[in-house]
């Protein structure tokens, strides 16, 4: 049984999940499970819907942005992902659509796993996850926020700017790139602290061990307040400091498996 979670907010989208099902359960004699809105919105009916925690693979379809909201689920029920691409960017995607009819068990069941490490952010009362990358910005497009890291009491990094970006080594190729940071490996163990567009002289992204747990404070916003955003979902205004640790389990993300 696989638990599929699509992106179903185009037609083109809605066809690709439709088709990922049929392969599934036709090709591969494999059933297949998901929200019940989604079955809804594919079959008309309930007829597929199912928890997570009753299949052995969650299959998300559609971009990037899909693996990244498919992780949580994946991470939370112990299971590996595997992300089929029919969206515009499919980096973390092991399969395109079209490649779909090549897909048998045997190759499924071949295909190499890679742990990514995910970060839990306490916010607010909560724990939320995110496999990217934490980001701190102004809400308006004029002004400055200050922004501080510390490890253990320990200042790490105190700038001005627009704002900074917490990310993973997955997260590293991603806005943090954008932004001036650096390109981590998935297995380096690190998380990258990259300011966004920084007015501090001297203000310069930094690696650091992803062992520890840091915690970032606003400590001037001027009229504004800053937003908190964990894989582009914003999580509200940071009004407290917030803390950022390594999930205790990483992502177990399925890959293409190279000739």
């Amino acid at each position: 049984m696989i638990y599929l979670y699509p992106n179903l907010s185009t037609p083109e989208r809605v066809a690709a999940a439709l088709r990922v099902v049929a392969h599934f359960e036709k090709n591969l004699d494999t059933g297949v499970c998901m929200a019940a809105e989604n079955s809804l919105c594919l079959f008309g009916n309930e007829s597929h819907a199912g928890e997570a925690d009753s299949a052995s693979l969650i299959v998300s379809v559609g971009g990037d942005g899909t693996v990244l909201r498919a992780s949580k689920i994946a991470v939370q029920a112990g299971l590996p992902l595997l992300g089929i691409n029919s969206g515009r960017l499919g980096f973390l995607c092991a399969l395109e659509v079209s490649e779909l009819s090549a897909l048998t068990a045997e190759k499924l069941q071949a295909m190499p796993v890679e742990e990514r490490t995910m970060l839990s952010i306490r916010f607010n009362g909560q724990t939320r996850l995110a496999l990217n990358d934490v980001v701190i910005a102004r809400s308006r497009l004029a002004g400055t926020l200050s922004a501080a890291v510390t490890r253990g009491g320990e200042q790490l990094l105190k700038f001005r700017g627009d704002g900074m970006i917490v990310a993973t080594p997955t997260g590293s190729t991603a806005y943090s790139r954008s932004a001036g940071g650096p390109v981590l490996t998935p297995d380096s163990g690190c998380f990258s602290l990259t300011p966004i567009c920084a007015h501090t002289p001297g203000t310069a992204p930094i690696v650091v061990p992803d062992g520890d747990t840091y915690m970032v404070s606003i400590t001037d916003t001027g009229r504004d307040s800053a937003d908190v955003l964990a894989d582009g979902v914003p999580l509200g205004s940071l009004n407290e400091p917030l803390s950022i640790r390594r999930h205790d389990q990483n992502l177990r993300l399925l890959r293409r498996k190279e000739p």
